[in-house]
């Protein structure tokens, strides 16, 4: 039997059942009349991924959390039904990767996200009881709700203000009073959308939806986001606890910690606990397999590169005017090879929507990469 592996909706460890930290896979197939994400990936934001913005636990989503740790502040206040739990984040995912699908495709973005609340159920691998609709307007409540008081930077925009997730939403049930909701429509806040704009956004494994703890979402977040190419990261006990917003003394935080350590089922990474420093690192299967999936795709990024037409060149002059046209065509293989984003239908469409995405709001003078030296494709 292999290290890890999924039998019969359990997840086995090193040859022992490990049933109650993820959730049976409730939905395996595939159903073509709704939104699947193995078209649309599975994306979040990093600000989310860094900071303790989502509560852990049920007691905590109406108290203020107050997160310093000397360069970046931020102060979470809760609305009258409380602060979203890592559970409500579930939404924001799913409306953030519908946004950069739709960027990816060369198409505006825009701020409104309409969605089946049955698509969200399905794709974040819930169950869809009428229970587990009400939860998911619940969690468009707290999200709408609660204000951050923050000096964290999106897309290069710094300054203490106080923001939400998202403006508005609406709900639109199948009959006018008692009928259960179906449709929903959200409106994003600009502090979520510049994320969108900037590529502050990262995949996400699909095993995610099937932890059942927060606990164990916040340690893979955290994973993907400090990992990053070296696929190895280390922080001290106190300080994961403070990033993860976890209110535990410090001595029932290392026992939740070294438990996880002992199961070591979070997708995609391994963690260790040795004296008081927590170590990240990307399985040995899983590097391998990006190495593979990064030939592959800069394979076909040299390619696209020669289907980029001079009309399009053109629009893209217009569009950023004051930008080295040459410059955005090379970092756009770049990121493309970086994501690991497969040929797209237009390659020209999904170029010029990129630019526009990319330099909107922006300069290059402001844009610290544009000085940076691009690496070469290869062939």
């Amino acid at each position: 039997m292999p290290e890890s592996c999924d039998i019969g909706g359990q997840r086995w460890q090193a040859g022992k059942v490990i049933p109650t930290l993820f959730d049976p896979v409730r939905h395996p197939v595939k159903d073509f009349f709704l939104l699947d994400m193995a078209d649309v990936s599975l994306r979040d934001d990093m600000t989310s991924m860094e900071f303790p913005i989502y509560a852990l636990t049920a007691d905590a989503r109406k108290r203020n959390l107050v997160y310093d740790n000397g360069d970046h502040i931020l102060r979470v206040v809760p609305s009258g039904v409380g602060v979203p739990s890592m559970f409500d984040k579930d939404i924001m995912i799913y409306c953030i990767s519908q946004l950069v699908a739709r960027k990816n495709q060369g198409l505006e973005i825009g701020n409104v996200v309409e969605f089946h609340l049955h698509d969200v159920l399905k794709t974040t691998n819930r169950a869809t009881g009428g229970a587990d609709y009400q939860r998911l307007i619940d969690g468009l409540r707290r999200l709408r709700g609660t204000t951050y008081e923050t000096n964290i930077k999106t897309n290069e925009e710094e300054g203490h203000r106080g923001v939400g997730l998202i403006e508005e939403y609406w709900a639109i049930r199948k009959t006018p009073v008692k009928g259960r909701m179906l449709m929903v429509r959200v409106k994003l806040s600009d502090w979520v959308l510049r994320a969108v704009h900037s590529n502050d956004v990262l995949k996400l494994h699909p095993d995610y939806f099937r932890l059942k703890r927060p606990l164990d979402r916040r340690l893979y977040e955290l994973a993907r986001k400090h990992c990053g190419k070296q696929g190895l990261t280390q922080i001290g006990l106190a300080k994961l606890k403070e990033k993860i917003g976890s209110k535990a003394p410090l001595t029932k935080f290392r026992h939740n910690i070294k438990g996880v350590a002992e199961t070591n089922h979070l997708p995609e990474y391994m963690l260790y606990l040795e004296g008081d420093i927590v170590t990240f690192s990307r399985r040995p299967e899983c590097l391998e397999a990006d190495q593979r999936k990064s030939q592959q795709h800069r394979r076909i990024a040299s390619k696209g590169q020669k289907c980029i037409s001079r009309e399009a060149l053109d629009k893209a002059r217009a569009f950023a005017p004051e930008w080295d046209v040459e410059w955005l065509r090379k970092r756009f293989f770049e990121w493309r090879v970086s994501e690991k984003m497969e040929e797209p239908d237009n390659w020209n469409g999904a170029f010029l929507g990129w630019v526009k995405s990319f330099t909107k709001g922006k300069t290059p003078q402001q844009h610290q990469v544009m000085r940076q030296p691009l690496e070469p494709l290869g062939d």
